[in-house]
């Protein structure tokens, strides 16, 4: 190999190591990102839950609705393999998720008629699950009036685990040494009150049927 040969080689070899880290780190960015989308959406889909749900009066059952919405949401971001597990969730009843994954796994068999990816599906949301937590407040109108202007608002966490832990650091530099991320959506909707004695939702749509 001649004195360019050697050069070029060289150059290669400081400019590869930057080049992979920067490729990572994109790789990491565009993950975390796809993720802060899930969130948001588990959020507007646990916050419609609540919306519809949380009227109903039925403490206990409610909450647990509005908890499966988010799980729903976040399941194709949980691992078959649980790794990195972020503290147990507030909210967090193993009971309560075993039995949201059995259904959940069930009907993602039923739907896609492959039996075999029923396990897979429930592994994955109990993963989500443990990894999710949701913060339901509503203002003062919501809770006392049944007033249909009422709001309701549902913050959720999720903690995914790291693609690559190391490079997680340098993308969100608050998951160093944790082997996560926190990625967080919110969302605020209008109540959907019972509107007669009955409960019934009545609500009056009038666009184009």
């Amino acid at each position: 190999m001649g004195e360019g040969g050697a050069s070029y080689a060289l150059s290669f070899v400081m400019v590869l190591p930057l080049f992979l880290v920067v490729s990572l780190v994109w790789i990491e960015a565009g993950y975390l990102l796809m993720v802060k989308l899930a969130c948001n959406q588990a959020a507007h889909a646990a916050a419609r839950a609540a919306a519809v749900w949380l009227p109903m009066r039925q403490p206990g059952h409610d909450e647990a609705q509005i908890r499966l919405a988010a799980r729903l949401a976040l399941t194709p971001y949980g691992r078959t393999v649980p790794i990195n597990l972020p503290p147990e969730p507030e909210d967090w009843s193993e009971e309560e998720a075993a039995t949201q994954a059995e259904v959940a796994g069930q009907a993602f068999a039923q739907i896609s008629g492959d039996e075999d990816a029923a396990g897979v599906i429930a592994v994955k949301f109990l993963d989500a699950a443990r990894r999710t937590e949701v913060v339901v407040s509503f203002d003062s109108a919501f809770d006392a009036t049944l007033n249909p202007d009422g709001e309701v608002e549902v913050a959720v966490s999720f903690r995914p685990a790291a693609l690559i832990p190391w490079v997680s650091a340098i993308v969100q530099p608050s998951s160093l040494g944790k082997g996560y991320h926190l990625v967080q959506g919110r969302c605020v909707l209008p109540g959907e009150f019972p509107r007669n004695p009955l409960r019934s939702l009545s609500i009056p749509y009038s666009g184009p049927q």
